[in-house]
């Protein structure tokens, strides 16, 4: 397996660490990626277990030594864990890419930067009392500087509180555990990224692209601005099904089943494939939930209710 980095092995996150998996869950000592094509996330909470097969763990708390290579330089890529606990060198981001740690700025020698703004024209009026018609536009700077500044995220600082669903939030005790609340951070073509109180992620590729249903977090935006949304969520259903569920295999996709609380296959339901990018191996849990737009639940109990309508549960544990 890979025994220091799964770098350019997971496809999460661009083939990053943390590979759009969770980095901190209670009770779990194994933290594992998968591979091209579906990639996923697995979770073991027994020393002992392999996971499943060709998954790279990618994080261990029962290593005698705990590596985790931090950075909060936006325009630097940060290093991964080599040998005896050491991080490799961070690597320079190209010149250009936009950065948040600054308003409006872009990546300079491994520095987050700002553009400097563009003095806006004035066409000259003309007085009443003037003969002469200017001929040429003159240039003035503006009297007074721009006061609004753009809504911009920093990976390691939780930002303010904001009025707007579609607005960055600080989604501290909102979302479970800390930024970025198990969710992934640095995704191409994302600008909006989002968590949810029950669990799961969701993300954007617009500021106002419409939540798959009620109750998300946004936590980070890449922009100068963040639009009014175009589009309200949907409510969830008041009533929901008590009835058992029908345990089976974690490894095998179940068959259909017509209760909502039943285990399903969910292969053309979820996106990707079993485990569906969801954990698949919680202390505690015992009805795993993935959903069509994206994000997973995970409940305590088989008939726990669902925090919106629309998951499918993919493995239950009786």
């Amino acid at each position: 397996n890979c025994e220091t980095s799964c770098d350019g092995y997971c496809q999460g996150n661009g083939g990053v660490y943390p590979y759009s998996c969770a980095t901190n869950l209670d009770g779990v000592v194994a933290y594992q990626c998968g591979p091209p094509p579906n990639g996923g996330c697995a979770y073991q909470t027994d020393p002992t277990a392999t996971g499943p097969a060709g998954f790279c763990t990618y994080k261990s708390t029962s290593a005698s030594i705990n590596c985790e290579c931090p950075n909060d330089n936006d325009c630097m890529i940060a290093g991964t864990c080599i040998e005896d606990g050491i991080c490799s060198d961070a690597t320079v981001r190209d010149d250009g890419t936009p950065c948040n740690s600054v308003p409006f700025g872009i990546c300079q020698n491994g520095f987050c930067m700002e553009l400097p703004t563009p003095f806006p024209t004035h066409q000259p009026t003309k007085s009443p009392f003037e003969t002469n018609i200017p001929t040429k536009s003159s240039i003035e700077p503006p009297t007074n500087p721009p006061t609004e500044a753009p809504v911009t995220s920093s990976p390691t600082t939780p930002p303010t509180l904001a009025s707007d669903p579609y607005d960055m939030k600080d989604c501290s005790g909102i979302c479970q555990g800390s930024y970025p609340f198990g969710c992934a951070s640095s995704l191409p073509g994302i600008v909006s990224y989002r968590c949810h109180p029950e669990g799961g992620c969701h993300y954007g590729s617009s500021l106002t692209e419409s939540f798959p249903h009620p109750g998300f977090c946004v936590f980070k935006t890449i922009t100068s601005q963040t639009p009014a949304p175009t589009k309200p969520p949907t409510e969830s259903p008041t009533n929901l099904p008590t009835e058992a569920p029908v345990t089976s295999s974690p490894t095998t996709p179940p068959t259909l089943a017509s209760d909502p609380y039943d285990m399903k296959d969910c292969s053309g339901i979820c996106q990707g494939s079993y485990p569906f990018g969801c954990a698949s191996s919680l202390p505690g849990i015992v009805s795993y939930r993935c959903h069509p737009e994206g994000g997973c639940h995970y409940g305590s109990s088989l008939t726990e209710s669902f925090p919106h309508p629309g998951f499918c549960v993919f493995k239950t544990i009786t």
